[in-house]
């Protein structure tokens, strides 16, 4: 069976024309693959399979206990974290010059969107708000990048993330890290500009209406007040009105006998 790297390298020298080569583990745990153009564009690749959380066990007069994966937060976050320390490691041993990209995907499965989506909303710091315009008489739920301090803020070496969902409509989408200094390096690439020519980039620091689906908060703002959030949105957006809305799905655990 073919491995996620495998997959990833073979959709990378297919779909972008590029040269990847494996890297070689040394000491510390590196990046999957480096990767490089005809026009000498380099990239490091970081590939993170989200897989559905296992039971664990056995616990407490011999049950096993099982935890409903939905909204599980920590593995995409880890997932990114890990990621975000490959990349840094690989590029200060050997690739300096390299834009570091992180793919995302997950097991093909009934979760395998959710997954995502919670990978996604971590990456991009994402919260829900209902909004309206003046000409519109309904309103609408948007999501809002930057709401909560984000994980591209946190790991500014990975410029961007390839995220690829397992069916359309999702399909695979190329997400641009504005708090990266490679983020214009990226921007430039035939990759880029490939996902472009698809309307597949989301890119937060050129998005000035809500037109990919998105708004967008800037780091400024507190956000650890709402009310501010709002105010900014409208001002910036030209909403009429708006209203945090989180949508929480929370965790569950079954006691099961062995």
């Amino acid at each position: 069976m073919q491995s996620a790297e495998q997959y990833v390298q073979a959709q990378l020298e297919s779909l972008f024309d590029l040269d990847c080569e494996r890297v070689r583990e040394g000491a510390e745990k590196s990046a999957d693959l480096t990767a490089s153009s005809k026009s000498g564009e380099r990239f490091i690749v970081e590939v993170k399979t989200l897989h559905p959380r296992s039971p664990r066990g056995p616990d407490r007069d011999g049950f096993f206990v099982y935890e409903d994966p939905w909204f599980e937060r920590s593995s995409a976050g880890t997932a990114v974290k890990k990621a975000a320390k490959q990349i840094r490691q690989t590029s200060a041993s050997h690739y300096e010059d390299s834009v570091g990209l992180l793919w995302l995907m997950s097991v093909d499965d009934d979760e395998a969107e959710f997954r995502l989506d919670q990978a996604l909303g971590e990456l991009l710091g994402l919260r829900g708000v209902v909004c309206s315009w003046p000409d519109q008489e309904s309103a609408v739920h948007i999501r809002c990048i930057g709401a909560k301090p984000s994980r591209f803020e946190r790991h500014p070496e990975i410029a961007g993330a390839i995220v690829a969902y397992p069916d359309p409509p999702g399909g695979v989408q190329l997400f641009v890290n504005p708090y990266s200094p490679k983020a214009q390096a990226l921007r430039k690439t035939d990759v880029a500009r490939k996902f472009a020519s698809y309307r597949a980039v989301v890119d937060p620091a050129i998005i000035t209406e809500a037109s990919q689906g998105y708004l967008v908060c800037e780091t400024t703002v507190d956000r650890r007040n709402d009310r501010e959030i709002i105010e900014y949105l409208k001002e910036r957006f030209r909403l009429n009105d708006a209203h945090m809305c989180d949508f929480k799905r929370y965790s569950s655990a079954v006691l099961v006998r062995r």
